[in-house]
């Protein structure tokens, strides 16, 4: 196996449950390795808020399972779970100091399916506050950084969840993605991740940024633990009834004139000319022209729109406004501020948008577009016009799925002054398993195995 000689925390998921088939490796012997590597790397990354003391219980359980021949889909590996899915074994803080000492009463619907695959959960991973942010820059827990250069923010708002696989803290993870919150960190910890068609994995239990945006999905570090894990959470998505034809993909186009940065030009160049080497795959023309309209606006509207009110019903705004950080706690003053009627006016721009865009499946099968435009922001550079700029930089290009409810998926294409480079797949509505083909496909030519250096 191609991954032998290598330490026991860059193993993937699918390699684990092999390790464990074959007696070379426990889930308790990983699960102690693992925790061992938290311990150490943790208080420099940042990439939990709290860890399972639960764990190596569960893994001699699973141990157990694998030994006497009743392993489950994923017994025994170990999965870090954002801090946004409610569990009733460890606190769930939803990234507030509102919630820090919150403990639910029952799991997350997510949550729930892990642990019946078999499932470690190894920790809760560390999210920008309330999901509500693109940088896991958190005023309450600190900020989490980016494995490949500490000094850099890992994206968010499922920071915690790419910079813990990127460490090599868990081979697995659960990301939300409301308006790129899987896709951006992984693109900037180069990790993979998946926006799975709208409402094919369940949110119940698991804190409400935009309900009608939301939405969970699996990360990891290759393609085929995401394959894996999305089959544990909606197996009705990884149907394959396709003929054997060729997948047809295609350039996503940019939807805002002057604003695809030479970063994400080069990103789908890399992935395409990868793509036209593939003798399953045909690379056909655009299927449409950008309609004229910025659906990072649109998305804007809607998430403060939904954000107020999700915040205001849940009793915390504005009765606890102190309680908020900075940053968000100015969205929902700005979200107050909005024109009346702005809220149906984006939502019937974003039903046109979302027919133009589904439409263009009727001829292609995916469509290969750039993430995020900017380079990760130190994390120390929180001026106003920085975080201005780094926002519509990181969420421009991962608005369109949000709005259209269509599966996305983040791989990575290689590095740029260092740094990761990702691109995202997208494919029609249902066809999760056509975006993780062409991801796959895309990792198999450029990814070559490469982790950041860390003091461990």
């Amino acid at each position: 196996m191609q991954h032998r000689q290598l330490e026991v925390h860059w193993l993937s998921a699918t390699d684990l449950l092999e390790f464990y088939k074959s007696g070379e490796l426990t889930p308790t012997s990983v699960v102690e390795s693992l925790l061992r590597r938290i311990e150490n790397l943790n208080p420099l990354i940042n990439a939990f808020t709290t860890i399972n003391k639960f764990a190596r219980l569960h893994a001699e359980y699973s141990t157990y399972r694998v030994n006497v021949g009743i392993a489950r889909p994923l017994e025994g590996v170990p999965v870090a779970v954002k801090d946004l899915l409610d569990t009733d074994f460890l606190p769930t803080t939803y990234g507030s100091a509102i919630y820090r000492a919150h403990t639910p009463t029952r799991n997350s619907k997510v949550v729930q399916q892990l642990l019946d695959a078999g499932a470690i959960i190894i920790g809760k991973a560390a999210t920008h506050e309330f999901a509500w942010g693109v940088t896991t820059d958190n005023p309450h827990f600190g900020p989490t950084r980016n494995p490949w250069d500490i000094r850099m923010v890992p994206g968010g708002s499922s920071g915690g969840s790419a910079a813990a696989l990127a460490a090599g803290l868990a081979p697995l993870a659960i990301g939300t993605d409301t308006a790129g919150s899987i896709r951006i960190p992984s693109s900037l910890c180069g990790v993979t991740g998946l926006r799975p068609t709208h409402d094919t994995v369940s949110t119940e239990g698991v804190h409400a940024l935009a309900p009608s945006l939301d939405a969970v999905g699996p990360m990891a570090r290759t393609v085929a633990d995401l394959r894996l894990l999305h089959c544990v959470l909606a197996p009705a998505t990884m149907q394959t009834d396709r003929s054997e034809r060729k997948l047809r993909v295609a350039a996503m186009p940019s939807f805002k004139r002057g604003a695809r940065t030479e970063r994400g030009g080069d990103a789908v160049g890399r992935a395409l000319d990868s793509l036209a080497k593939n003798p399953q795959i045909e690379i056909v023309a655009s299927p449409f022209d950008a309609p004229d309209l910025d659906p990072y606006e649109l998305l804007s509207t809607i998430v403060l729109s939904e954000g107020l009110r999700t915040h205001t019903e849940a009793g915390t705004w504005p009765m606890k406004a102190s309680d908020y950080g900075d940053d968000v706690r100015q969205r929902l003053e700005f979200a107050e501020s909005l024109a009346p009627g702005a809220y149906t006016q984006a939502l019937a721009s974003r039903e046109r948008f979302a027919e133009t865009l589904k439409r263009s499946f009727n001829t292609v099968d995916a469509l290969v577009g750039p993430i995020v435009n900017v380079s990760a922001r130190k994390i120390e550079d929180r001026s106003a016009e920085t975080e201005t700029e780094f926002r519509s930089g990181v969420m421009r290009e991962a608005s369109p799925q949000s709005l259209t409810g269509l599966p996305s998926c983040a791989v990575p294409v290689g590095f740029s002054g260092g740094m990761p480079l990702g691109v995202q797949v997208t494919a029609g509505h249902g066809r999760d398993v056509d975006a993780l083909q062409v991801a796959a496909a895309i990792e198999a030519e450029l990814c070559e195995p490469q982790h950041p250096a860390l003091p461990l």
